[in-house]
């Protein structure tokens, strides 16, 4: 018995149909086309199981807490493999018979009952704690709160061999030249003439001196903070500021950022695909953790421990070692987002002769990348000039 590529959607097994058909060609009854190639049910078969064991395992008992699927669940509902002429029911029969079951693969003739809810997910039990990269954040984060937070003080892992692990899973974005962004400052009193005030100077990341332990930067080393939308600033800021003012920063160059927002997500691939891999199938779960951690409230208070803010000014400094210019992060206070860039204020001048005799490096000056474009004071517009 015989099927073709077109009784299929899925663009794995109609390759898979297409290279082991042997040029043979026939009647598909399942689908209706006419003297179209056709591969061995047989065949087809020995490929379906291979696929669907890579990822479930059968289980006739009961497992508490496992959601449990029948082959014709994985093959129409969750993997959705058919096309809409297929005869989905009789191919699958006919595919999982016990007919075509080898001496050999006898011990797999529980595919023959396809409604039979019997396959459970691999390691379902588990759930995220089956990745690396899981266990290598939570190793990372013991770690730097309460083991070593500066150097590596054995050598049986560093602390960038964890966060490497998780490279693989990052989204990379690219903010190009012309974006627009807004941050607010709060002012009390408003100056009477806005155009006086220093505007890369006043709206700009504070000088090192004057810079707070923060979300992705550690007190003395100011990056600049900015959000997607005026809306998102705003409530990033808070009311509790008398007046405030709202300046545009426009984007001058194409810059590399790396998507930690709520939709950084991962491409899962088919279980028919051969670049399926089964730890991938908890990334998502995994992702909403991470990103989650990295976006929460800042306590503003100073309740919250100290080291709270370690880990994601570490992961920081560690994408910024990738020649990144910053990180998208999802914002606690609305839907939209936040953005830290890995720039700093305007140069001390005084320190300019200091910096070149003893070769002390500085962060870039965030003028060098964005343009202040705007000044809001509650109605009023100001276009802005350096």
């Amino acid at each position: 018995m015989y099927c073709c590529a077109k009784c299929f959607k899925n663009k794995s097994i109609q390759k898979f149909i297409s290279n082991n058909t042997g040029e043979k060609k026939a009647d598909c009854v399942y689908c209706g086309s006419k003297n179209t190639e056709v591969v061995s049910l047989i065949d087809l078969r020995h490929f379906l199981v291979g696929c669907i064991d890579k990822a479930y395992e059968y289980n006739d008992d009961f497992v508490d807490d496992v959601q449990r699927y029948s082959v014709a669940e994985i093959m129409t509902e969750i993997e959705d493999v058919f096309s809409d002429d297929t005869d989905s029911e009789l191919l699958m029969s006919d595919i999982f018979s016990k007919s075509f079951i080898d001496i050999k693969d006898a011990i797999n003739d529980y595919y023959a009952d396809i409604n039979n809810e019997a396959f459970y997910i691999k390691y379902d039990s588990l759930g995220v704690e089956n990745l690396d990269a899981y266990h290598a954040w939570e190793s990372f984060k013991y770690e730097v709160m309460h083991y070593n937070r500066f150097f590596d003080v054995t050598d049986k892992q560093s602390r960038e061999s964890y966060l490497w692990q998780l490279l693989k899973y990052l989204k990379e974005i690219k903010v190009t030249s012309g974006t627009c962004f807004y941050r607010v400052r709060g002012f009390d009193p408003l100056p009477d003439n806005i155009n006086d005030l220093d505007l890369y100077m006043e709206m700009g990341p504070p000088p090192p001196g004057k810079s707070i332990n923060n979300r992705m930067n550690p007190a003395g080393i100011p990056y600049l903070y900015l959000s997607d939308t005026k809306e998102t600033a705003l409530l990033e800021k808070g009311d509790n500021l008398r007046f405030k003012l709202i300046a545009e920063f426009t984007a001058k160059k194409n810059l590399r950022v790396v998507d930690l927002s709520d939709s950084w997500m991962v491409d899962i691939f088919s279980i028919f695909d051969s670049e399926y891999n089964h730890d991938d199938y908890w990334i998502k779960d995994f992702i909403i953790k991470f990103t989650t951690e990295i976006s929460k409230p800042v306590d503003k208070e100073g309740e919250e421990h100290p080291y709270e803010y370690v880990l994601t000014q570490i992961v920081a400094e560690y994408l910024r070692m990738q020649n990144y210019d910053g990180i998208c992060y999802s914002s606690s206070k609305c839907d939209g987002k936040n953005f830290v860039f890995f720039y700093g204020s305007k140069p001390d001048e005084s320190l300019t002769d200091k910096r070149d005799f003893l070769g002390v490096r500085m962060l870039p000056y965030f003028a060098d990348y964005f343009d202040i474009t705007k000044i809001e004071k509650d109605n009023y517009v100001n276009n802005a000039s350096k």
